[in-house]
Formats: C-alpha cells, structure tokens, sequence
C-alpha cells in the first residue's frame, strides 16, 4: 500500500474549467461521480448523505484553491479476508494497519515521501493522537460499512424489511 502503488493521476477537464490547475489535496476515484454531478449542476441522490466514507466533489478544491480534509482509504483484501491491509491517506500522514498482526505504521508523506521512517512507534503524543484519530476512523468505517450493506440486504430481500427479529451480526448470507 506504498503511494507508488496507489497513487494515480486523476484528469479532469470540463466547459468553463481553469487551465493546469494542480491540487495537492488527497483525493480519490469515489470523489469523481460526486464532481460530475457538481459540473452539471444535478443534485446527487445519496443512498445516505450524512455517510463520510463516500466521495465528495472537487469543484471547490480545483476552482476556489481550498484544501480539506479528506483521508482516503485503500485496502488489500475484503473485509473478511485473511491478509487484509488497510492504508488510510490524509494530508500529511498515511497510517497503514495489518489487520491478522494488529500492526500498524504511520509515515509523514511530506517529510518522508518513499515510507522509510515508521513513526508508529515514537512515544510522542501528537504522533500518538494522529494514530488514534486513525484507528477510530477504520472502525467508524467498519460500523458503516457494516450498516450500509444491511440496509442493502433489506432493501433488495423486502420480505425481510418488516422482520425485526433477524440478528444480521451473527448471519452470513
């Protein structure tokens, strides 16, 4: 999960678009549909908007210059696999968490772009707190993602919807 292997340019051109803007902000390919939708000026129908894992439009990061702050998320297996690897990206830091080990490594991208020095490990309570904010986001995500495809199973077997007795954390469908 090295930026060298996640990382991919992303191109936009559209009617009205300023010339060789370059952004630095972390981005990623869920954040395009959300633009399009922004370009054309068709409000975007959301399965749940207040849901932060999905994408957002660029329009105010490439037209007004403003910066967020969005982390992106990059995984190696499905939830359930073995060997999954998980890399949260934000401006500056990447955590990266081994889900069978519970190992993690954190890395300053702007300090340190080719991943060489883990500052997981350093004692430092800024550092500490960064690795914190990151682990409680994989399990927000987690939960989310979770509740997301729950309701998708509801909402594609409606034989189930008014069925309040099924116990969807301990059934594998």
């Amino acid at each position: 999960l090295t930026d060298d292997n996640i990382k991919t340019p992303l191109i936009i051109k559209y009617p009205g678009a300023q010339k060789n803007i370059q952004i630095s902000n972390v981005v990623g390919h869920e954040d395009i549909i959300p633009t399009i939708f922004d370009i054309l000026d068709v409000p975007m129908k959301r399965h749940q908007d207040n849901h932060k894992f999905r994408g957002q439009s660029l329009l105010n990061i490439i037209e007004n210059n403003e910066t967020d702050s969005r982390i992106k998320r990059s995984d190696t297996r499905l939830q359930m696999d073995i060997g999954k690897i998980t890399s949260l990206r934000s401006n500056p830091y990447k955590y990266i968490y081994f889900h069978d080990d519970d190992y993690e490594l954190l890395f300053n991208m702007v300090d340190d772009p080719d991943e060489i020095n883990n500052l997981s490990k350093l004692k430092n309570p800024l550092i500490q707190g960064q690795i914190n904010n990151f682990k409680n986001i994989i399990k927000e995500y987690e939960i989310e993602l979770f509740n997301y495809h729950k309701i998708a199973l509801l909402d594609n077997f409606g034989l189930f919807a008014n069925n309040e007795n099924i116990i969807f954390d301990k059934i594998l469908i």
